[in-house]
């Protein structure tokens, strides 16, 4: 069903740049659907493999994906397969393993996450810039790292108004028909954003 639906919109849009997130969702027994992809000039592939990490953890997870590279041609980009900077950096040891998901919290603050960036691209291998269920304070941080020399694919960094109703951050964080803006007039300082008073009294929990 997924490949139907790629196909469909890969015959919609032939010029369309289009990545898939399968939040290991695929068995080693899916590995000729997976390769039909290859067909259909796929980004990436985030994450194919279905990995238990009580049963070897992130090293056993690296290796799965680093030989089911060398049967395909799309590029498998790492997210789920590692939980701290630690194992990504452990991850770059593997060169069939050419994408990595970068999400800033995962590396434990703005400084550890740019030393990896920068490690990964002198190393060759390409950065996605991704969040999770942030705030504008995380994703005008993240959209900014998107800026960086050498991080040139499309990162997920959507408006924050998909999980929230209301944001902590003047001016909220949106991107309107795709287009992000940093540092608007008022914030042309560091990250581009201050916190909304009202809304962070109305969720703050103590004081």
């Amino acid at each position: 069903q997924g490949l139907a639906c790629v196909r469909a919109v890969r015959e919609a849009f032939p010029d369309l740049i289009i990545t898939l997130d399968a939040n290991q969702s695929f068995s080693p027994r899916d590995v000729e659907e997976l390769r039909a992809y290859d067909g259909l000039g796929i980004g990436w592939i985030e994450e194919p493999l279905v990995v238990d990490r009580a049963l070897g953890g992130c090293e056993r997870a690296f290796r799965r994906l680093a030989s089911l590279q060398r049967t395909l041609a799309t590029p498998i980009c790492l997210d789920e397969s590692f939980v701290n900077g630690e194992e990504a950096a452990r991850a770059l040891a593997y060169p069939e393993l050419r994408c990595v998901t970068v999400k800033i919290g995962k590396f434990g603050g703005i400084q550890r996450a740019l030393e990896f960036v920068h490690r990964a691209l002198a190393e060759g291998r390409e950065v996605c810039m991704s969040g999770m269920y942030d705030t504008g304070i995380s994703r005008f941080v993240h959209a900014a790292f998107q800026t960086l020399p050498g991080v040139v694919i499309p990162g997920d960094l959507g408006a924050t108004d998909r999980y929230f109703d209301v944001d902590l951050t003047e001016p909220a964080y949106t991107a309107p028909d795709g287009i992000i803006t940093l540092n608007a007039p008022g914030h042309d300082y560091g990250i581009g954003c201050s916190l909304a008073p009202r809304a962070l009294a109305a969720h703050r929990q103590r004081r």
